[in-house]
């Protein structure tokens, strides 16, 4: 799937995003923070952000036909949106015995996400590679596999089979020099690369993935290459999550753009207080105030996961 593509099918419903002709540059990126913008998403993410949870169980196993697999098939409603997919994708790895018998060549599994029940079919085998969970999990299926995964969201997975199908990860942003997109909507875009980053970093822990963690490390750094910190809205993300030890490198990259990033105009009031104890320990790091101000960096080393060669 190419990468232009990719961005855009990632955010399908950016209502209200705008081009103009002559929209404005502001600094570096284009980009300009409102106080009162931030302040409110903030509050409102800690009200009421969706958090992904790291709770994290099968609703069905292989060969399980008493279980979601064999409901979900009687419930032939839920699944019509993909049936053309599904067709065409067995169609590309089938083959016809002497008798006439249809055979797989490619076992499929098809994840189901949201409330919406979103289904994306993947080949088993690239997803098997990518991940030991599913690996070890779906081992032995030979046909078809559905598999419902309750605790993220549409976007994360959609990115979780983009990096299946193309073994890395790069969404990008508007870039600075583009005019036609107004400072407004670019921040836009990338405040929704970030949330669904971090969704997809939970995510990629639940399917014990840690070079893909590392790939959302990265993206989360050149999106924010120019001391622009992470959108607020992954604060209550990252401090309200219930395993915070699964997340300590995300959380620690949050912290680092927060204390050493470009400055941002938020009331820190509404920051949890962990969060404020967290960037006074970080000012008190060996990554001096004069060393960020006078070139902000990241040493990305600090952040990676091992991984298993």
């Amino acid at each position: 799937m190419p990468r232009d593509n990719m961005a855009r099918s990632v955010y399908p419903d950016l209502d209200g995003v705008t081009t103009s002709d002559n929209a404005p540059a502001s600094g570096h990126t284009g980009m300009q923070h409102d106080a009162d913008s931030d302040d409110e998403l903030l509050s409102q993410a800690f009200n009421s952000a969706s958090i992904a949870d790291e709770t994290f169980e099968p609703t069905n196993l292989p060969g399980n036909t008493d279980g979601t697999n064999g409901e979900a098939q009687q419930n032939a409603s839920s699944f019509e949106p993909i049936v053309s997919k599904i067709s065409e994708l067995i169609a590309e790895y089938q083959r016809f015995d002497e008798d006439g018998f249809a055979e797989i060549l490619a076992p499929v599994i098809i994840f189901v996400v949201g409330e919406e029940s979103v289904q994306f079919p993947v080949k088993l085998e690239l997803a098997r590679r990518h991940s030991p969970v599913i690996d070890a999990l779906f081992g032995n299926v030979i046909d078809i596999e559905v598999f419902r995964v309750d605790d993220t969201t549409v976007e994360a997975m959609r990115l979780l089979v983009y990096y299946f199908e193309n073994a890395k990860l790069d969404v990008g942003r508007p870039d600075d020099d583009d005019y036609t997109m107004s400072p407004e909507d670019k921040k836009k875009i990338r405040d929704q690369h970030d949330i669904n980053l971090v969704n997809l970093y939970i995510l990629a822990g639940n399917f014990n993935m840690p070079k893909l963690q590392n790939w959302v490390i990265w993206n989360l750094d050149m999106l924010h290459d120019d001391g622009v910190p992470m959108s607020p809205a992954t604060i209550p993300m990252v401090y309200g999550f219930k395993n915070p030890d699964k997340i300590i490198n995300l959380k620690a990259l949050l912290i680092h753009q927060y204390t050493w990033g470009r400055t941002w105009e938020l009331n820190i009031g509404v920051f949890p207080t962990q969060m404020v104890f967290d960037m006074m320990s970080k000012m008190h790091s060996k990554f001096t105030k004069e060393d960020a101000l006078e070139n902000y960096c990241v040493d990305l080393s600090d952040y990676y996961l091992p991984m298993d060669e």
